[in-house]
């Protein structure tokens, strides 16, 4: 079975150089998080938790069809997402990072995201969509292991 993910997001994302990663990292390296464009293009984010409950799934169950997108189906848009994170670092740092916006990106999507119907319909453990709980995990994470930025 052939799994695809959406952005994924989580403890463990370092080395990432994903949405999530690059706007926490930057936060905490250079105090603003920049945003290429409005902010308000959309992302489907996955939590790195669920995810892998997911790949347990489809290594448990090989009557899965490719390929199969690992997604929630919500739209979170990047603006958002920068704002959740700068919220989240205002619990562990004093200067909170400003966001900055420049110009978009030539091929950058305004929105993009998967239906989960197929996840549902084969079973699949359900994401939790994108949320504050879930970035200060993160966020915390990050901060917990600023030696190795």
């Amino acid at each position: 079975t052939v799994l695809r993910f959406s952005n994924v997001y989580g403890p463990g994302s370092l080395a990432k150089s994903s949405v999530v990663s690059n706007m926490i990292k930057s936060a905490l390296q250079k105090n603003t998080i920049s945003i290429n464009g409005s902010g308000l293009q959309t992302r489907d984010f996955i939590y790195i938790e669920d995810l892998v409950e997911s790949i347990i799934h489809a290594s448990l169950n090989p009557y899965l069809q490719s390929p199969v997108h690992l997604s929630t189906g919500e739209q979170t848009t990047i603006l958002d997402v920068a704002e959740q994170i700068k919220s989240s670092l205002s619990k562990y740092i004093v200067n909170t990072p400003s966001i900055t916006f420049s110009s978009a990106l030539t091929a950058d999507a305004v929105v993009n995201y998967s239906s989960p119907t197929l996840l549902q319909q084969l079973g699949f453990p359900l994401f939790r969509p994108f949320s504050s709980d879930l970035i200060d995990r993160t966020v915390k994470y990050f901060i917990d292991h600023l030696s190795l930025l």
